[in-house]
């Protein structure tokens, strides 16, 4: 997209362009922030259940079952992991456009006077 993507973006008159790439480079980066801290979090909640099936099948000799209960707990896990991650997103970027709106009206106003 570029310079001239984010210049674009201003839609309504009295909008600064700058205060647009502003937000879309802190948007790239919350969204790679969120990605990241997802990624280990995710490996943890899937790996620790797992590691801790096989060991509990070695330990007691029941071959697959216990591995394979850590398994769908581990599946479970990470599906409200990316739920939750999911819902702090998206009331981020909603506390985000509040945010942007707040500053158009103050920008509109100062300008009005």
């Amino acid at each position: 997209m570029g310079k001239n993507g984010l210049l674009r973006r201003s839609s309504k008159a009295g909008e600064d362009p700058i205060v647009d790439q502003f937000l879309g480079a802190s948007a790239k980066t919350a969204l790679l922030g969120n990605v990241f801290s997802m990624g280990w979090r995710l490996a943890l909640t899937v790996l620790l259940p797992i590691f801790v099936g096989v060991q509990l099948d070695k330990r007691f000799g029941t071959s697959p079952s216990l591995t394979l209960a850590a398994f769908f707990i581990a599946i479970f896990a990470a599906s409200l992991l990316i739920y939750k991650t999911y819902v702090e997103m998206t009331a981020e970027e909603s506390r985000l456009v509040g945010q942007k709106s707040k500053r158009t009206k103050k920008f509109n106003r100062s300008k009005d006077v």
